[in-house]
C-alpha cells in the first residue's frame, strides 16, 4: 500500500515552501473562506483608500477619481484567483484595453512602486485584511510560506507566476 507521506499532498516538503507545512498553511487560510461572513469588497477599500489618501490606477499612475475599475493582475480567465494581491485599482479604460491579457514583466516592474504601495495601503496596514493578504500570497504564489513575507518578495512572487502563466497557457502580454 501507500505510505501516509505518498497520501498527504500537505505534508512538509523541502524546497521553496520548506520553511512552513502546505497543510498550516491552507488550515489557515480555510479559516478566512470557509462560511465566514468575512467578503472584500475591493471597490469598497479602494474608495476607502482614496478617502485618505491619493488613489492611483496601478498601470499608469493616473489619479482615480470616479469610475474607476478593480483589474484583476493575472487575468481570471487564464487563472481563476480572487485573492487580495491579484486585485488592484485601475482605470476604466485601462482595463478595458487590458482585458484578459497578461501583464508583461516589464510592466509590473515599471508599476512595482504602485502595486506595493496599494498592496501596503489597501491590505497590509489595515487589520481586517493583513493576515490574509499574506495568507493568501503565500498559498497561491511561489514563495516561502511565511506569514511575515514582505512586499517586495510577494511581487517577486506574482512575477514568478505570470512567468508559469505565460508558458503554460496561450495568452498574449499586454502593457500600457
Amino acid at each position: 500500500g501507500f505510505s501516509r507521506q505518498s497520501r498527504d499532498p500537505y505534508r512538509r516538503r523541502s524546497g521553496p515552501r520548506a520553511g512552513g507545512s502546505f497543510r498550516s498553511l491552507f488550515e489557515g487560510l480555510d479559516r478566512f473562506r470557509q462560511g465566514s461572513p468575512f467578503k472584500v469588497d475591493p471597490h469598497a477599500i479602494a474608495s476607502e483608500v482614496q478617502i485618505e489618501r491619493k488613489l492611483y490606477c496601478v498601470w499608469t499612475g493616473m489619479r482615480l477619481s470616479t469610475g474607476f475599475d478593480i483589474d484583476h493582475c493575472i487575468p481570471f480567465a487564464a487563472w481563476p484567483c480572487d485573492d487580495l494581491w491579484n486585485l488592484m485599482p485601475a482605470s476604466r479604460k485601462v482595463n478595458l484595453r487590458k482585458r484578459d491579457r497578461l501583464p508583461s514583466a516589464a510592466a509590473i516592474d515599471e508599476s512595482a512602486d504602485r502595486i506595493l504601495s496599494w498592496w501596503e495601503h489597501a491590505y497590509v496596514a489595515r487589520d481586517a485584511y493583513s493576515r490574509r493578504f499574506t495568507l493568501e500570497a503565500g498559498a497561491s504564489l511561489p514563495i516561502a510560506a511565511d506569514p511575515d513575507a514582505d512586499l517586495p518578495t510577494i511581487l517577486n512572487g506574482l512575477q514568478a507566476r505570470r512567468l508559469t502563466i505565460r508558458a503554460n497557457h496561450a495568452i498574449s502580454e499586454w502593457a500600457p
